[in-house]
Order: C-alpha cells, then structure tokens, then sequence
C-alpha cells in the first residue's frame, strides 16, 4: 500500500508515495489515527473510481483539520504549581491571588498559564506528618510540577522526603534547615552567618549571647563558628531561647525581663529566629523596650529587617546592627509593588521586600523562570505528556505515591516525576531579581548572599551623638570600607521639660506666602515684621500649647537643610541639629533624609513638584473665514453635498408624483401639464429653507413633504449648533501652552527646565528610579550654561524673562500662588509629580513634638488650616488672574458630533424616494389598464413626461366647442 508520513516535527515536511491510495499517520493524544485504503472505499469514495487529484485534495483537508487538532491537545497551556501553608496565612493567599490575576492580565506576554494549587493544613494538624504527607501527595495527583513551602522544623524533614523519593522540585522559603539538601530542594532566605562572623570579628567582640527561637537557629549559630574558626577568631557564647510567642506585646514582657536579669547593660546579644514573620514585632518590641537596656548591641543574625525597621532606633538607647539584601531599588518605584503592598495592606510598602511574602513571591517566581527558560530551549519538551489540561506521568494520569490508589490503572506501576531533574537542576541555575533581592542559588541549593547591606545605628551618651551608618558586605570581599554616615546631635533629656519661661527659637526661611516680610516692616519689631501663612499657623499652634512664648529668625543660609559629604546639615534642619533652635516652620518638606536627624509634626499642608511656564499669548486671530471655525471643513463639505443631494431628490420626487402635476391653461386655447419644481426652483426651495426664508411654492405630495420635513430638521439642528458654537468662538479666550505634561516635557528638547539646586526637588530627580525622570536629571545637568537656580525667586523671573523658552519645576503651592498675582504672565500646565507634605521640624526628644501633632490635627478637624490657606492664596491680593488654561481649547464641531442629522436626512430622502415609486407604479397601472396597453409601455410613457418636462399638448374641451 502507497502511503503519506505526515511529522508533526516539521508540519512541511509532506512526503507523497502515490496518488490512488493513501495512509495518514498523524499522533494525536498518543494515539494513531489511519485512513486506509477500505476507509476510503467505503466513506468518501466509490470503489475508488475518483482521479487520483480528488483523493490529494481530500487528504490535504483531513491533514489540516487533524494538524489544528494536534496543535490544540499535544502542548500545554496551563502548567500546575503546589504550595502548601498554614490556616491563618492570609497574607499569603493574597500574594498567591495577586500573582495569578496578575499573569491572566498579561497572558499575552506569558508562554503558558500558571495554575497555582493551594493546600491549607489546619492550625490543629500542623505537626501531623501523616496529614501534611497524604497534602503532599493529593497535589502530586494533580500533576503539579514543584511544591512550595515553608520547611520548618515540623514540616521540613516530610517535605524533603516525599521530595526525594518522588523527585519532584521543592521550594522552601525558610530558613535552611541543617543537613546536606537533595538535588531536587532549594531554600529561599539566605545565611548570614559569614557576614555576622566579620562584623563580630571586626568589632572584636570575644563574648556574646545568642538568642534564638528554636533548635534551628542552633544552625546558624554553628555556621557562625565555623566561619569564626575560619578566621581563627573564638568567642564565648551564652544560650537563652526566646519563648514561643508571636505578638508584639508578648515579646515587649520578654525582653524586659531579659534585660533586667541578664544584666543587658554592654551585652553584645546576637539574636536569630529562624521566622521572617516574627523580625518586625521583634524589632518593634526593642524599640518599645530600650530603656530598659543601655550601651548594649544587638545584632540581628536573621533575614527580614529593612531600613524602615531600623530608622525606629535613632532615637532610643539600643545599640543595633542588622543585614539587608541588596536588592533592585527600581521595585520600590513600580505599580507592581505600590499595588501589592496596598493589597496587603503594609503601612509601608518598604516593609513589603522584607517580609514573608516576599520570599513567597519569589518562590513562584523561580518555578516560573525555570519552567520559562525550559522552554525557550525546547518547546516540545512536554510534548505528548498534557490531554485536556491533565499531565500524565509516563503515560498515566498524575504522580501517584502509592499506585494502588489510582483505582483507574489497578496496573499501574511505581513512577517518579518525569521533569523532577531537569527542573530542579534549571530552578539552581535561577538568577532573577525579586522582591526579597537578587535570587541566586549555590551548588548545595541554599541561597547566595552576593552582596548585603550593613545597616547600624549607635547612640553615645556622652555625647548625645548617634549616627547612622551604612555599609556593605561583598562575596569573597568581605566589609568594604566605604561607608555612609549620618551623625546628629540628640536633645538632653535633662533639658527638654517644658519651660513657660523658655522662648523657643524658631528657624524659617523666606518664601511667599508661607513667610514674607511685611510691606512696611521697618515700622516693626521681633515677630510682628513677618506675615505669611507660617507665621499664623505659629500663632495658632503657640495657643494651643499654653501660648508658650517664641521668637522667629531666618535661617542664616537661607537653606532649608540637606546634607553634606561628612553627614553635616546645613540651612534649618542645622540649626536644630546644632541647638541654634528649638523648632523649624516653613515649607519644609518631610523626607526620609531629615527624618532620620529630626522629628517632624503631621504635615499641616500636601503638596508636590509641578511645572510652571509662561503664559502663551491669545492664538485666536480673526480671519476673511472665521465665521467658518464653529464647523469643522468636513462637515462644511457634508452640509454641501447634502444640499446638491437634498436638491436632486426633490427634484426627482416632485417629476415621478402625480400629486405635483397639475393642468394649466397655455396660449388661452390649450391645456399642458406643469410642475412647479424644476431644477432651478428645486435648488431655491432648499436654499430658502437651509437660510431660513419662505418661499411661494411648497410641495404636495406626500413624498415632497417628507423629504422637505427632513431637510428642515436638519437645518434647524444645524444651524443651532452653528449659532451655539460660533458664540463660544466670540466669547471665550483661546489659549494653547506648548507642553501638556512631563511626558511633553521630557521628550522635546526646545523648551530648557530647571530646578532650584540643593533642594528636595533635586533630591527627587537625582535619586529617581523612573526612566522619564532620569532622562529629565540627564538632561538638565548636561546644559551649558547652568539651568539650575538659587531660589524659588530667580527660577520664577527667569521663566517670566525667556519668553516661553524656559519652564521650572518647583512645589504646587508656590506655583499656584504665583499663577493667582499680577502680571499674570505664567501658569501651571500637568499634574504633579510626586505627592508630599510640610511638617513641623523638632529636635529628637523634644516635649513639643506630640503636642504640635495634636495641635495641627485639632487644626485640621475645625478647618482652620483651610482656611488660612484660603486666605493666603486667593483673598489676600489673590485671584486677580483670570484662569484660562489649555482645557478652555475650543474644538469645531466635527462630523462624529452631527452625524445624527445627516442619518435623518437620509433616512427621509429614501422614504421620498420609496413613496414616489409606490405612487409610479400605481399611476402607471392605471394608465396601462385604461388605454389598454401593458405596464412597460406605461411606465415608459411616464419617465418620458418626467426627463422631458414639457408633456405633449392636450386639447381642452373649450377648444373643441369654440371650433363647433
């Protein structure tokens, strides 16, 4: 028998051995489907008497049909994952939740869909082996291609088990557990025993106390010793386990405790927990606690701990030093991980990249990666292994631990996870970044610390001086000497009681209309030579706080604060920093930069960096066509054509009814037939009606006045919205600025922007992650001269004095405030860039701090911050500027607005059009039965009369009687 092979591995590779008879080899779901010779003989053909070209062509369709099929049911299009956790852990369904719709929202991009199957074990069987092992095994059921967990004390040891023995992929995002790892098991959170062995080392510290959680953290501490046996550096180690506790409060009563009988004082107590769950009530609990404990140091051993975390020590007695990954800042400036953190709810979205779900995250990440790079290799690699969205495990649905549960195959045989190898040696060669840091694993499967920040903070109490130090840890490096620190002074508490006598020093700095001098200032003394909002905001503030007394100065640099290569503050933040003042009001904006030195209020004002530009000129001219811009030139042509159209429709109407025919006397002796709407007087009803004016001749008939209905519609629609348009033409101010947006902004080169140096604004655009934003820094640094100005003040003149050729970014409430006095040459265009708030600066352990929070809050509530806002911006010499911005553009009116009468129009002439000929027909009917004659000849009679115009002449019956 003459056969075709038809190969799946190249769909062109068609080989034909014959024409009469052909077999069709084509696997499909593991099965092989033939159409031989007597199949063909009996279903599509008789006895084969058919040209061989016929048999070819047939062929070719059932190979296309069969292909589609193949292409459909032989690759997968939904790949399964397991991860099991504990009930309670709902920040882990939500992170799990938030992955999967976030894939189903880029299908398109993603290779195949990832199906997570979640299995939740009761907090009543969570050290149940058996439960947690039948979990393991009834997601194998569903063919899925790795588990992921947390390997803990109580579960480590069955997951790896159950993960060797079927050679299916684990991911643990625990800490690793003691022991070698099989081939097949990774673990997500890193050791930081080589970097705790060089810092202890570095400091010298010969004795310390280990604190941990429970038997595994004993590993990290052997792991320590090992590395310091490395270095040949001993130490002396005392045990104290924590208690297994999990809230904040528990951990509060513990450490009090702790530090009372332990002596605390001058410790060096190095504190592992082998939980990422459990780092942040800790950390708070020593944030809570430190009073109790002084001059002693704490390193936290474990993973988990962020800046955030640590910034809440700077003003407290502890000691603490901590190790953080370096991860990709770019995730802090992403949708992604903005909407994450709100979907869990995280106060601050920083708390996000260390916490547990972190490290979940990027356990389904790793298997996604692995599985992707697979397949970029070999598309087919699981060809033949899916049917309806099921895997089958050499040749059997699922992965069974006991084959003598698939009551389907009672013959089933023993066999381990086809993939498990391949997958499992492709997740140890993953290198992504995550949210928890650059994810990288080593030979053993445990991951790879390449680089890790070392964040301190130290407190002297001698000097009252603590800084903030940050450094970082290298692989087979070790402790780089670069460093960055921050050192401020710290308030004696010995001398922060409130004093009524005391008169606090308050710092500002000049800037409309938060603080300005008044108009005739030399007539004034002290405080009274300001005004501004600040200066009442103070006022409100002083009553109500016991009208403590206060005396304003201006900075002496005229800076707000930044600081310098030495970590040295200059400007207001300096000030208080040196106790040259007791409190800092003005615009000054809270960062995390100044929040690290000093205290700041509840910002009493939000604000954010926007962009001003001169105001364009008026760009409306009047012109020989203006009266034409209320219509856009498309429906001017539209009104046209519909007119000829409306015209010759009438024109037709009127010639094919009868109802427009009439007799009339010619010559005094003979009648002829006669039609008032002739081309001429068609055209000049429609204009008479398009401008409005009567006319001495109207039609009869009914298709007549239906056309003529329609077209009076359509003018009276049309000549409103004309009248309507051309009056917001007249009457409103047309005004176009060259840039919308910072989009617009950053992509043209025409128009230079600057910013005031040493400022917030600055500080934004040089540490800002967003590409738009860089580009914009790229740029303004790149010019020659300097677009950057000295203040507010300079960056304003100079936008006034370009003449559009120079736009400034700078804070909403100045811009608005500027945009809303004479000479009313600039304006704000876009929205804001960022979003951030004025605060009330205070010296670290000042008594004012909390009771200026409750007083601007009080403020807030009863809505007097509103209204000095009012009053500084719009009633005192404000809104003398008319607001004009490029959203009163005016727009013609374009066809997609009018469309609607032109559809009536139409629809009336097709109804004219149709009566007309229903009235033919019927006329000349009559006419054909009359004189005898037929329908055609009738009809023919008929269209003569109406292209002629004139029909033949009748004789009257007075004419006939006068020849008598």
């Amino acid at each position: 028998m003459h056969w075709l092979s038809i190969k799946r591995i190249c769909a062109s590779e068609i080989i034909y051995y014959g024409k009469n008879c052909i077999v069709i080899t084509l696997l499909v779901d593991c099965k092989w489907i033939i159409i031989g010779k007597q199949l063909m003989q009996r279903r599509c053909f008789d006895q084969m008497m058919l040209k061989s070209k016929v048999i070819e062509h047939f062929c070719q369709k059932v190979f296309i049909i069969l292909l589609f099929s193949f292409e459909i049911y032989s690759y997968p299009r939904t790949i399964p994952i397991g991860i099991i956790y504990r009930e309670g852990e709902t920040a882990i369904t939500e992170v799990i939740n938030y992955i999967q719709a976030k894939r189903q929202h880029e299908e398109e991009k993603n290779m195949f869909k990832l199906d997570i199957r979640k299995a939740i074990i009761p907090k009543s069987e969570v050290e149940n082996t058996w439960i947690l092992t039948k979990t393991v095994c009834d997601l194998l059921k569903q063919g899925v291609f790795a588990i992921l967990a947390k390997g803990d004390i109580y579960w480590h040891s069955t997951l790896a088990a159950v993960s060797k023995e079927m050679q299916v992929p684990l991911i643990n995002w625990m800490s690793p557990p003691r022991g070698v790892f099989s081939q097949f098991e990774v673990s997500m959170v890193p050791s930081f025993a080589e970097v705790v062995a060089e810092i202890i080392n570095k400091k010298h510290w010969k004795r310390i106390t280990f604190v941990y959680d429970n038997a595994e953290s004993l590993t990290a501490l052997h792991e320590i010793n090992m590395q310091l046996s490395n270095i040949a550096s001993e130490i002396d180690v005392d045990l104290h386990r924590l208690p297994d506790v999990k809230k904040k409060f528990e951990f509060e009563t513990f450490f009090n405790a702790f530090h009372k009988t332990y002596d605390a004082d001058g410790r060096v107590i190095v504190l592992h927990v082998s939980s990422v769950g459990k780092i942040e009530n800790i950390m708070k609990a020593l944030q809570s606690t430190h009073s109790s404990a002084r001059n002693c140091h704490y390193l936290i051993a474990s993973a988990g701990v962020n800046e955030v975390l640590m910034e809440g020590f700077k003003d407290g007695t502890l000691n603490i030093t901590a190790m953080q990954l370096v991860s990709n800042q770019n995730w802090l400036y992403t949708n992604y991980a903005v909407d994450l953190s709100r979907r869990l709810k995280l106060k601050n979205k920083l708390n996000l990249f260390t916490s547990e779900v972190a490290f979940v995250h990027d356990s389904v990440m790793v298997i996604t990666n692995a599985i992707e790079q697979l397949l970029k290799e070999n598309y087919s690699m699981f060809y033949g292994s899916f049917r309806r969205d099921q895997f089958w495990n050499s040749g059997y649905p699922g992965i069974y631990c006991l084959p003598s549960e698939d009551l389907e195959n009672p013959d089933r045989p023993f066999k381990t996870f086809d993939f498990g190898r391949i997958i499992a040696k492709r997740i140890r060669q993953t290198l992504i970044e995550g949210l928890s840091g650059a994810v990288e694993f080593d030979q053993d499967g445990r991951r790879s610390i390449v680089a890790a920040n070392v964040i301190e903070v130290q407190y002297s109490g001698k000097t009252l001086v603590t800084s903030f130090t940050k450094s970082m840890w290298k692989q087979n490096v070790g402790l780089l000497t670069d460093q960055s620190t921050v050192n401020f002074k710290r308030a004696n508490p010995k001398e922060v009681l409130p004093k009524t006598n005391v008169t606090r020093i308050v710092t500002t700095t000049l800037n409309a209309p938060f603080v300005m001098y008044r108009k005739d200032a030399d007539h004034y003394e002290g405080n009274e030579k300001f005004e501004g909002y600040c200066v009442d905001l103070l006022k409100l503030i002083s009553e109500k706080i016991d009208n403590f007394p206060y005396r304003i100065q201006l900075a002496k640099d005229g800076r707000t604060g930044s600081p310098d290569a030495n970590g040295n503050w200059d400007g207001m933040i300096g000030e208080l920093l040196r106790g040259e003042a007791d409190l800092a009001v003005s615009s000054l904006v809270s960062n995390r930069a100044r929040e690290r030195v000093v205290d700041f209020s509840k910002p009493f004002m939000t604000t954010g960096i926007s962009i001003m530009i001169k105001k364009p000129d008026n760009q409306y001219q009047s012109g020989l066509f203006s009266f034409m811009q209320p219509l856009s030139i498309e429906v001017w042509m539209y009104i046209v054509f519909a007119y000829i159209g409306i015209s010759v429709v009438l024109f037709m109407v009127s010639r094919f009814s009868p109802s427009e025919w009439k007799l009339q006397e010619a010559n005094g002796r003979t009648c002829a037939l006669s039609n008032d709407f002739s081309v001429y007087n068609c055209l000049w009803f429609t204009l008479a009606a398009f401008m409005q004016q009567g006319i001495d001749i109207l039609p009869r008939s009914l298709p007549g006045r239906i056309a003529s209905s329609a077209w009076w519609f359509f003018t009276l629609i049309i000549v409103s919205s004309y009248t309507a348009n051309l009056a917001a033409f007249l009457t409103l101010e047309k005004m176009h600025a060259p840039i919308e947006s910072v989009e617009d902004m950053a992509k043209q080169t025409k128009i230079k922007y600057g910013i005031q140096a040493g400022g917030t604004t600055a500080q934004f655009f040089k540490e800002s992650t967003v590409q738009t934003y860089q580009r914009m820094w790229q740029f303004m640094i790149s010019q020659s001269p300097s677009i950057f100005v000295n203040s507010y003040d300079e960056g304003i003149q100079r936008v006034r004095e370009s003449k559009g050729r120079y736009a400034f970014l700078l804070e909403a409430t100045t811009n608005d405030y500027t945009n809303n006095r004479k000479p009313c040459d600039t304006m704000k265009v876009g929205g804001n860039l960022n979003t951030v708030g004025y605060g009330v600066a205070t010296p670290f352990g000042s008594d004012l701090k909390s009771r200026i929070n409750l007083a601007i809050l009080e403020l807030q509530e009863k809505g007097d911050l509103k209204m000095l806002e009012n009053k500084w911006w719009y009633e005192k010499s404000g809104g003398k500027c008319k607001t004009s911005t490029s959203g009163n553009l005016k727009t013609s009116l374009t066809h997609n607005k009018v469309a609607g009468i032109f559809y009536i129009l139409m629809v009336g002439m097709l109804v004219a059009m149709f009566i007309t000929f229903v009235e033919f027909l019927h006329r000349a009917r009559v006419h054909a039965r009359k004189q005898r004659i037929d329908l055609w000849s009738s009809m023919v009679h008929f269209v003569t009369i109406a292209i002629r115009g004139k029909p033949p002449a009748v004789r009257s019956e007075y004419n006939v009687q006068l020849k008598k």
